[in-house]
């Protein structure tokens, strides 16, 4: 019974994370800390003590998990450089097909993170909580697709 809450704990951090992060990271600055991320989304939220103690994790873990997103893919990036650079490819196509290649990798590593985080939030919050948690990653994810336009 216990090991579905920690997976619906780990969707519900990397919601958040997407929600108040996004903006962020889009504009390339660093994430806020884990304390100040926790302080907005408990003031947003209007999250109770149990909710914030339940939080907490979901918020650690999704970071971890960004963090060994971001390494892999890191990796990933520099060994297909050397795959597209061994067939002689021109320094443009080079650039292109390694931007695309880590470009795809890296949406498929967050959305099915996000799919895991919603769930995982959904079972802490309230609905209203939900609904308004919801609304603002839709918003934020507007941004963002705005922003690279």
């Amino acid at each position: 019974m216990k090991t579905p809450q920690i997976y619906i704990t780990i969707a519900a951090a990397t919601t958040v994370l997407l929600v108040f992060a996004t903006p962020i990271l889009a504009q390339g600055k660093q994430q806020p800390s884990l304390d100040k991320r926790m302080q907005t989304i408990t003031k947003d939220l209007s999250l109770t003590s149990d909710q914030v103690t339940k939080v907490r994790p979901i918020l650690e873990t999704q970071e971890k998990e960004m963090q060994t997103i971001r390494q892999v893919n890191k990796g990933n990036l520099s060994a297909r450089k050397k795959e597209v650079k061994a067939r002689e490819a021109t320094e443009a196509q080079f650039n292109r097909q390694a931007d695309k290649i880590n470009r795809d990798a890296m949406q498929t590593a967050i959305s099915a993170r996000d799919s895991t985080f919603k769930k995982e939030m959904a079972a802490v919050l309230t609905a209203e909580q939900n609904k308004k948690f919801l609304d603002e990653q839709t918003k934020k994810e507007a941004y963002t697709t705005k922003r690279k336009k």
